[in-house]
């Protein structure tokens, strides 16, 4: 009975530690279906600008945590000329350049 109880507890932290990692094993996939896909699986909110299209190769033979899938995203983003910006709790895609410029604060005073 020991024996079983340890099996259920061992199957019980895999199944925990499973549900916090992503597979991340893409060739040449559509960057709209990479997003989507960890979108579903982190619960995080997206707004995509129409103008990012393309394809993308990730290739991690293991599943990963949250946090190292988004990396691999934002890199896989990046290699492309594409950008994330986290705009309260949702994350905008746009072109790097577009983020940037959208960064720049702008005032109505005129400096002293």
């Amino acid at each position: 009975m020991k024996f079983l109880n340890l099996i259920l507890a061992v199957f019980t932290i895999s199944l925990a530690q499973a549900e916090n990692k992503i597979k991340m094993y893409y060739n040449n996939e559509e960057l709209t279906k990479v997003i989507e896909s960890y979108s579903k699986a982190s619960g995080q909110k997206f707004v995509v600008d129409p103008s990012v299209r393309g394809k993308i190769s990730i290739f991690l033979q293991e599943p990963v945590s949250i946090e190292e899938a988004f990396n691999q995203l934002s890199s896989a983003l990046a290699v492309n000329g594409y950008a994330i910006s986290k705009q309260g709790d949702t994350m905008v895609i746009k072109s790097a350049r577009n983020i940037q410029r959208d960064l720049i604060e702008v005032s109505t005073e005129r400096p002293s």
